[in-house]
């Protein structure tokens, strides 16, 4: 007859925070970092870890961490360990998620930044609408979308709003207002940005974000010049809307399933604990650690790597203990113990057990 199956969910409360792949850490980019192509940006690493002496290369990585994308410092030139490096993101980078890794060419020690976005180049859609003919020299403000390909707001991420102004206009405009109001079945609120003086012709593109708190549908209302301050050849077309549509969190959620292990055994014997790590969220997990906590007399500890998992892939995990000694074992075992990864749920990360070892050998 087989021994019982004795394992107790615990629940504890993770901090979420960055996640350091191998033995040095990303400081920046972050999760929540978004690139734009051409934009200026610094990354940023730990350099304690690696001697100050030794050079360091930098690349760009696909989201699934597979192959390298762009090499950030050229193959053939290299920078030195002092925490950071300056880059302007290359306009042939297409828009997507990425990881940032950066190695030591003069040792083992390499770290991965979270999985985080670049988007397209910030350039307005420049839409003509020439002015109607005939009349006096005027402003004329016109307000659009400007959203990247496959916008989806959700709850996880500050959602960044692009709004283009443009002056169809045959004369200047003042300086003036953009109010918009994000509502919901709760109501709205209403945020006021400044826009400037633009030249007849010109346009100008206001970037903002916004962090929604909960899904559901929203509608988004915009209007520049909400007072009517400028004199203009056409004032109907200053206002937009739009539904929106806003998931909610789309993070992961690691979680153990299928753990298993004998409920005794013989001293001198090795006692095995198996099972997996499961992503059940929705957007794939960085690269964690494993832990596996066994006593008493002396503390046994196992760690393993647990690779980065897409939503509803598993990785399994095997640990073998040695026990001499005689009495009740009880352990525990933790997927991101250092709890750097933000998750949809915080609370099954973690599995306690226990087991007998009595004397001589034991006959299921």
């Amino acid at each position: 007859m087989h021994g019982k199956l004795r394992i107790l969910l615990v629940g504890v409360l993770l901090i979420p925070g960055l996640v350091a792949a191998q033995n040095c850490l990303v400081l920046e980019p972050g999760a929540n970092t978004v690139w734009t192509a051409g934009q200026a940006v610094t990354i940023r690493w730990n350099s304690s870890n690696v001697p100050a002496e030794h050079q360091m290369k930098i690349r760009l990585r696909n989201e699934a961490n597979t192959e390298i994308v762009f090499f950030i410092t050229p193959q053939n030139q290299n920078t030195p360990n002092t925490g950071q490096y300056h880059w302007t993101v290359d306009a042939a980078i297409a828009p997507g998620r990425y990881i940032v890794r950066v190695n030591d060419t003069q040792g083992p020690t390499q770290c991965d930044s979270p999985v985080f976005n670049i988007l397209q180049a910030l350039t307005v859609v420049d839409t003509r609408k020439p002015p109607p003919s005939g009349l006096p020299p005027r402003p004329d403000l016109w307000v659009y979308w400007n959203l990247p390909a496959g916008f989806q707001p959700n709850t996880t991420d500050p959602t960044t709003f692009r709004v283009g102004v443009k002056n169809l206009g045959q004369a200047g405009s003042p300086a003036c207002r953009f109010d918009y109001t994000l509502t919901d079945d709760e109501g709205g609120k209403t945020i006021h940005l400044p826009v400037p003086r633009i030249k007849a012709g010109g346009m100008e593109l206001l970037q903002f974000q916004y962090q929604f708190t909960k899904g559901g549908t929203y509608v988004f209302s915009g209007v520049v010049d909400p007072e009517n301050e400028v004199k203009e050849i056409d004032e109907s077309n200053n206002r937009l809307s739009q539904t929106l549509t806003v998931a909610d969190d789309i993070k992961p959620d690691l979680t153990l399933v299928d753990v298993s292990m004998p409920y005794h055994s013989g001293t001198g014997s090795t006692q095995k604990v198996w099972g997996k790590v499961k992503n059940v969220g929705k957007r794939r997990s960085p690269p964690v650690q494993l832990n596996i906590k066994c006593s008493p007399n002396p503390v046994k500890t196992r760690i393993k790597t647990i690779r980065s998992l897409n939503p509803g892939d598993t990785e399994p995990f095997e640990f073998g203990f040695e026990y001499w000694t005689t009495g009740t074992k009880e352990g525990v075992i933790w997927v991101d113990m250092d709890n750097r990864v933000d998750e949809t749920n915080e609370e099954n990360n973690r599995l306690t057990f226990s087991f007998q070892v009595k004397s001589g050998t034991i006959f299921d």
